[in-house]
């Protein structure tokens, strides 16, 4: 029997279908029921055939079994018209038996006659990483660990160089995203054209970029780095518009093959720090005499990486009231992240949190975290029903698409109440394409989940970000509390960000009231929240519980 693949058989839906290994295509001819699928799914999926008949059959076996209700609710609505669009995110048994995440949108097409004759759409499976970056067309930092990874199996001595815009955020402020996103490309395609065939370029996280090259010397390098330096400072767009940039490097030669692979980009990432924070964004080259303060570093990483694998020992949450500054009540509490190591005790957020925040294994912890706070936070909740508990997100959450199962997921699993949790952003998650970073806040308040902004005021970029993120709260950031007593700027600029965020009807928690000279210069602001050392330190569980009990905070 020849199957009828009118209104299927086209070359442009073979060229789509080719230039992705995650993101298929397909086609449903709604008369004849032949459906045509990207081989790539085909391939992956084990499907009989690029076209098929009676899909439903074929695929909806291959659900997993807890998400084939919420599937089929979602596309027998678009079928019957109750809806225009099919968005459905649930999982699908791959030909290895196992299930991967998919996101699957589709929408009914009509004919000349106005008659539905076609849907089409797109699935994105989860389980597999693009190479590609689609903002500069580059090969993106997973390729890059790939090949980083079997250069080094193949014993190929290289020179791997990691380069970052500097205040890229002040960028898309100024301007927006999209015209940010249009200097990376640009900035991007510079530099492509300055290597030589040895040398690969790689975009990384955020406004940063590696550069692998396997026949090259220091001197090439420094010169290569200052060669792209030229280039940023005078950088002018393809439009002939001027955008002066600065950048940070670092550098590292790879002629040690017993060093691990994840070794050699930690040692690189310390150096890019040294280099934008400590060396005035000039060139730094990781040597032997840096070992032993990356070495400890690495020490503790691995430790904290250890820990996390053995189901987050060592690590614990405190708790640091919000409190309402009209009486002085408890109304609810920043969970904050702790580490104690068996060997050297306790270690300071501000040591191992930077270490972590660009690692993989954070995506873990953070499921903890959150998990741990709210299966604490439940015992709140019975001294004042209404208390809210705010958990910090970070960029490496909030930036892999099965965060959303993990959340409802522990939500589930803790039962703890949506509206009383709030979820911080932190000022990593700025790094996020501004689209992304919106339709994740818009999934999280769909819920009945309250969003804040942390740290706000810290970079221009928040300004922008304020009128794009429909946030419940602004976290100002302690650094403008703390000088108030030696700044009028900062007064200024407080009262701006306060009245602004009134006007949005947006809530204000004033971070960093130490003392209660401060606090009497921040009672003209009539915020919803204060949030500092005058009230209470971050203390554990069964102190913050004594706190509840007493309801207010007793100032001495």
């Amino acid at each position: 029997m020849t199957l009828d693949t009118t209104g299927l058989d086209n070359r442009i839906f073979t060229a789509f279908s080719e230039t992705s290994v995650r993101r298929y295509i397909f086609v449903h001819n709604l008369d004849t029921d032949v459906v045509r699928w990207s081989a790539n799914a085909v391939e992956y999926f084990d499907l009989p055939g690029e076209y098929m008949s009676g899909f439903g059959k074929i695929w909806t076996p291959r659900i997993h079994p807890d998400d084939l209700c919420k599937f089929e609710q979602d596309i027998n609505a678009v079928f019957s018209g109750i809806k225009k669009k099919h968005y459905a995110e649930y999982r699908v048994r791959n030909k290895n038996g196992n299930y991967v995440f998919v996101t699957c949108r589709g929408v009914i097409l009509k004919g000349e006659n106005g008659e539905s004759d076609l849907f089409a759409g797109t699935l994105i499976n989860h389980g597999i990483a693009d190479f590609v970056d689609p903002v500069t067309g580059l090969y993106n930092h997973y390729k890059f660990l790939q090949t980083k990874k079997e250069l080094m199996r193949a014993k190929q001595p290289m020179h791997i160089m990691l380069i970052g815009l500097n205040n890229f955020s002040d960028i898309n402020f100024t301007y927006n995203f999209f015209f940010g996103n249009i200097i990376l490309n640009q900035f991007a395609t510079k530099i492509r054209n300055m290597l030589n065939e040895s040398s690969t370029i790689f975009r990384m996280e955020g406004p940063r970029f590696a550069i692998i090259s396997k026949c090259s010397t220091n001197a090439e390098t420094s010169e290569l780095y200052t060669r792209i330096q030229e280039l940023a400072k005078h950088f002018t767009t393809d439009e002939d518009v001027a955008i002066p940039l600065t950048i940070s490097g670092s550098a590292i030669q790879v002629t040690d093959f017993n060093l691990s692979e994840q070794s050699v980009y930690n040692y690189l990432s310390r150096a890019y720090a040294d280099s934008k924070y400590k060396n005035h964004s000039e060139l730094v080259f990781y040597d032997t005499s840096m070992q032993a303060t990356y070495k400890d570093a690495l020490v503790l990483l691995t430790a904290l990486r250890q820990s996390i694998a053995d189901n987050c020992e060592g690590f614990y949450l405190n708790f640091q009231p919000l409190i309402n500054p009209d009486n002085n009540g408890i109304i609810g509490a920043e969970a904050l992240l702790r580490y104690k190591d068996s060997n050297v005790g306790e270690v300071p957020p501000g040591k191992f949190i930077p270490l972590l925040e660009e690692d993989a294994c954070f995506f873990d912890l953070g499921t903890w975290i959150l998990r741990e706070a709210l299966t604490e936070g439940k015992s709140f909740l019975k001294y004042n029903p209404d208390l809210v508990i705010d958990v910090n997100l970070s960029y490496t959450q909030i930036s892999q698409a099965r965060f959303r199962d993990v959340l409802i997921e522990v939500l589930n699993e803790t039962g703890f109440p949506v509206h009383n949790l709030c979820l911080e952003l932190t000022e990593s998650c700025r790094n996020l394409d501004i689209q992304l970073l919106r339709e994740e806040v818009l999934f999280y308040k769909s819920l009945g989940i309250k969003v804040a902004m942390d740290d706000f005021g810290t970079g221009t970029s928040c300004l922008a970000l304020l009128r794009d993120l429909p946030v419940d709260c602004l976290k100002l950031d302690q650094s403008f509390i703390l000088n108030l007593p030696n700044n009028n700027v900062d007064e200024h600029i407080v009262d701006a960000f306060v009245q602004c965020a009134h006007k949005l009807k947006i809530n204000v928690c004033l971070e960093g009231v130490e003392n209660k000279f401060i606090r009497s210069l921040v009672e003209k602001y009539k915020v919803k929240m204060h949030q500092g050392y005058l009230y209470s330190r971050p203390v554990p569980l069964n102190k913050y519980l004594e706190l509840l009990q007493n309801k207010y905070i007793v100032l001495a």
